[in-house]
């Protein structure tokens, strides 16, 4: 969506911050291990319900709302196929998140820029952080997939892709706040978005994509310990209607 006069900071209140590997692991496969896009789907989608479609997710009845959160996350990874070991394709969690939508008696629109493959649902490359910050407006949604590992790791170890909740912006600095599932801490993380410059898989991600430059990096902003630093690879924005 776009907007025209972005304001310098926006934050989702009361998004929820739902920890993939949560203790109560009762309702997810594999311990939660790979079910980092359906948790951060799923925060969009109890925060969309709390705030402008009531009936998008299954009322709570007589179970805890924890339980009832990881149950959303057991049926979103089953909609979009999350495979043991290896986790969520991008267009399996898009295909995955418009099945669900429907299937509650709403309508949904989505929109993926980034650096994979086209098919049905991607539409063109991300160029622009601008847009990161304009799909959080209003009841716009957004996920990021990103490439990520540790800011001292090794060139030879292998990043890992990873879905996360986007939850607000503080437009000046370029930063981005995150609910990251994989994380037991409940704050949000603060990003800063940047060309990406400095990070080792660069070069084969030029030759991966003809020699394009346009990739973002990921830093998180933490003045305490060395965070986490990655490649944006694709952020799928989306709005839920009613029909």
């Amino acid at each position: 969506m776009r907007v025209d006069n972005l304001p310098f900071y926006h934050y989702k209140l009361g998004m929820p911050n739902i920890c993939q590997r949560n203790p109560r692991r009762q309702h997810l496969r594999e311990q939660g291990k790979v079910f980092c896009a359906p948790a951060s789907v799923a925060n969009a989608l109890i925060w969309q319900t709390k705030n402008y479609c009531p009936f998008l997710v299954k009322p709570q009845g007589k179970d805890s709302e924890q339980t009832t959160k990881l149950k959303l996350v057991e049926e979103l990874a089953k909609l979009m196929d999350t495979i043991s070991n290896k986790g969520t394709y991008i267009n399996d969690l898009i295909s995955g998140l418009r099945k669900y939508v429907r299937d509650r008696g709403y309508k949904v629109t989505t929109k993926w820029k980034g650096l994979d493959h086209r098919d049905e649902y991607h539409c063109t490359r991300l160029t622009d952080p601008r847009w990161l910050m304009e799909s959080l407006m209003h009841d716009s949604n957004l996920i990021l997939d990103i490439d990520i590992t540790k800011a001292k790791s090794p060139v030879s170890k292998k990043p890992e892709a990873h879905c996360v909740t986007a939850v607000g912006f503080f437009e000046p600095n370029n930063q981005l706040y995150i609910h990251d599932p994989i994380s037991l801490r409940r704050k949000p993380s603060l990003y800063e978005i940047d060309p990406a410059k400095h990070w080792k898989r660069l070069k084969s991600l030029r030759k991966e994509h003809g020699g394009k430059n346009d990739f973002f990096e990921l830093w998180e902003y933490d003045p305490w310990r060395w965070g986490f630093v990655g490649i944006l690879q694709s952020a799928i924005a989306f709005r839920v209607f009613k029909k």
